[in-house]
């Protein structure tokens, strides 16, 4: 009884499954009709001249494809070429612009080192020049010290000789001064002044011995030889 139960039951589970099946079978048919209807009827033939027409087509961009890879890679190995090239030239470059560099570094050094050499021929000469002058002016000051000295020595034997000549050399000196405008006319004589009452006192005493009347022109000459 109970495996009679089952028995029944399994058949309805394929009964079931069948018709599942037979309408799934019949939904397909139908769409596969429909699939039918819509698509054009072609022939063998036709298909066929697609299909070469495609296989055509294919080629043609497998062609043009392989055509642009290979301009492709033309056109790197241009550039790649251009590249090298270029870095070549521009080593070659940088080497030249080095080397001139280098020479003009030279050139500049050698003019360098001659104008230092010309400042220092000329600094030592100018130094040597400098140190002669220096030595001629102090020769130069000595001698005038020491004329100074002279004259204001024979000014003071002048006027121990001709005592009387004071006035007169005192006169003369005041009125040199006041022409030259001195600041201070009572300042200390100096050996122009000397000179100035040298010539003040042998002049007066012309008078006294007619041997003195030269004097005053040989002391004049003394004078503008000691002050060229």
């Amino acid at each position: 009884m109970l495996v009679h139960g089952t028995l029944e039951a399994a058949d309805k589970g394929l009964l079931w499954e069948y018709r599942d099946l037979s309408e799934a079978f019949t939904t397909f048919e139908q769409a596969h009709d429909k699939c039918q209807a819509a698509l054009p009827e072609t022939s063998l033939e036709e298909l066929t001249g697609q299909i070469s027409a495609l296989k055509a087509e294919k080629e043609k961009l497998a062609l043009e494809h392989s055509n642009a890879l290979e301009a492709q890679r033309n056109s790197f190995s241009e550039l790649k070429q251009k590249l090298i090239q270029g870095k070549v030239e521009h080593a070659e470059t940088l080497k030249k612009a080095k080397a001139a560099g280098e020479a003009k570094v030279k050139e500049v050094q050698k003019e360098l080192a001659d104008v230092t050499g010309k400042l220092k021929e000329e600094l030592e000469a100018k130094t040597k020049a400098l140190k002669e002058a220096e030595d001629r002016n102090a020769t130069l000051l000595a001698d005038q010290a020491e004329f100074d000295q002279l004259v204001a020595q024979a000014d003071n034997q002048v006027l121990k000789i001709f005592p009387d000549s004071q006035p007169l050399a005192y006169k003369r000196v005041m009125e040199l001064r006041t022409e030259q405008g001195v600041a201070d006319p009572e300042a200390a004589w100096s050996a122009y002044d000397h000179l100035v009452t040298l010539y003040a006192r042998i002049t007066h005493m012309k008078a006294v011995d007619r041997h003195l009347g030269n004097v005053p022109e040989v002391a004049l000459q003394v004078f503008k030889f000691s002050w060229t």
